[in-house]
């Protein structure tokens, strides 16, 4: 096909026999589709056509030959040279996924994603979403591949969407994440725009609080709670729009308190946990809940009373009783429910979710979670407890020390640490004189921080040295990190 670069037209047949061709054929196509491609500049067909033949040769595994060819500079020309084309702008971002979808192969992945980046594919890619704002094949191309290049430009991808002039690429995705219908199927093509959208914004919002706030001001809250509301039937929208809520949670008061505020989002995230029951995403999903539910509880106390969902305190006992979460799920479960038992209107609710069983169960079973479940379990009656206690003496530990509140700061010291480090602590700034239980007050010990909470009970104690007389370790949730996306033809959402 490259030998003459005959007319255009046989160039483009050509192309497109090769798309439709099995990936054992294509062992040796790229370097004659991007010839093809750099003869025939002008034409789009032609560009159409190669950039699907280039995305049939990168699914069929030959992402080197690829790199070596010089495509990634033929699909930008392409990109470039038809601005006003939404085919070839769509084409190309399809091309530009298949050569960041892959297992293995990571070091031609970063060449992959160093040329595209160098090579001014972002800024082609957010010019085609603004220029062909209502083509939902052109925004659902363009934000996948942002989002699978994001992987390893979060910042630089950021940055440039923020700073695009006229209407914002952001507010644009978010209407298109929002476009989900009662009427929705797995597989659809709003699904896939949906999951392009969330991802990527799951991506953005994971390591800047700019990004949380420019989303939360775009409108991505109630976009993302209708995506989980009409999605719940597709597994990787349940998961990773669980897991943009908790990105978004991790950020400012204002934020969490936007999130809290919305209607329907307790029920929401509850809901896509539950819905990926008996799938492949389910852990990952329940784990991205109870992230969020722990991140969020902490809001101001003014909005705290929208926590009180019977359908998310039922979802966070059920996790501590399967015990199916690593140690860190556990701990922001425990948060979650230990944060809601301070407040006595959320306690009948709490009750009629079974997390004091929860909380018992998951206490005497799990060192680390010891002092933060007494803790929970001392705002209930003992004698309610006390039914709910089966005869083991982990149990009868457990709510002794809910009882006997010995979970204060001068009976953990005594228990937990040396005389002198005792008297090095209580002698030092704020923990001299009468020590108020519940103030927030914080101490400085050998590199290790000790928080004081409501209730007299620490929540970090780096200093675990006692088994089951210690307090649990913090259940904040750690920094989520970014959104890994490797598989292609199956969208999921792999942490």
């Amino acid at each position: 096909m490259a030998s003459r670069l005959p007319s255009p037209s046989a160039q483009r047949k050509g192309c497109e026999r090769l798309a439709q061709a099995a990936p054992e054929q294509l062992a040796g196509a790229a370097p004659a589709v991007t010839a093809a491609m750099e003869a025939h500049c002008q034409d789009a067909g032609v560009q159409q056509a190669g950039c699907d033949a280039l995305c049939a040769i990168a699914a069929g595994g030959w992402l080197d030959s690829l790199l070596a060819a010089g495509s990634v500079a033929a699909i930008l020309a392409a990109m470039a040279a038809h601005c006003d084309s939404p085919e070839v702008q769509q084409v190309s971002c399809k091309a530009v996924q298949g050569l960041l979808v892959h297992e293995g192969d990571l070091p031609a992945l970063k060449t992959a994603a160093q040329q595209l980046q160098e090579g001014g594919f972002i800024q082609e890619v957010l010019r085609a979403i603004q220029t062909h704002a209502e083509d939902q094949r052109v925004l659902c191309s363009g934000s996948g591949a942002l989002a699978y290049l994001s992987d390893h430009y979060i910042l630089e991808v950021w940055e440039l969407m923020h700073e695009c002039d006229g209407e914002g690429v952001i507010p644009i995705l978010v209407r298109q994440m929002a476009a989900l219908s009662e009427e929705l199927k797995p597989g659809s093509p709003e699904v896939d725009m949906a999951f392009s959208c969330l991802a990527l914004f799951a991506n953005a919002s994971a390591g800047s609080e700019a990004a949380r706030k420019a989303l939360v001001q775009a409108g991505a809250v109630p976009g993302v709670l209708r995506a989980l509301q009409f999605g719940m039937r597709d597994e990787a929208i349940c998961s990773v729009g669980v897991m943009l809520v908790w990105n978004l949670a991790i950020g400012s008061a204002d934020i969490k308190a936007e999130i809290v505020k919305e209607r329907g989002m307790m029920e929401a995230l509850a809901g896509a946990a539950n819905a990926t029951r008996g799938t492949d995403s389910h852990l990952q999903c329940l784990g991205f809940a109870s992230h969020a539910l722990a991140a969020l509880v902490d809001v101001s106390a003014e909005h705290r009373a929208n926590l009180l969902n019977s359908d998310a305190i039922l979802l966070v006992s059920q996790v501590l009783v399967e015990d199916s979460l690593p140690r860190e799920g556990r701990q922001t479960a425990v948060y979650f429910l230990r944060k809601l038992a301070e407040l006595p209107d959320a306690r009948d609710l709490l009750r009629g979710a079974g997390a004091p069983a929860a909380l018992i169960e998951a206490g005497a079973r799990h060192d680390e979670l010891f002092g933060d479940c007494s803790v929970a379990l001392s705002y209930f009656p003992r004698a309610d407890l006390d039914d709910l206690c089966s005869p083991s003496d982990e149990q009868r530990h457990l709510l002794a020390a809910a009882a006997s509140r010995r979970f204060g700061l001068l009976g953990l010291l005594k228990e937990c640490l040396s005389e002198g480090a005792t008297r090095a602590i209580l002698g030092h700034g704020a923990a001299r004189g009468r020590y108020e239980p519940r103030s927030p007050q914080r101490f400085e010990l050998l590199g290790g921080r000790l928080d004081h909470v409501a209730g007299g009970a620490p929540v970090r104690y780096e200093l675990q040295r006692r088994g089951l007389g210690c307090p649990g370790v913090a259940a904040r949730p750690a920094h989520p990190g970014l959104l890994e996306l490797r598989h292609a033809g199956h969208r999921r959402a792999d942490l």
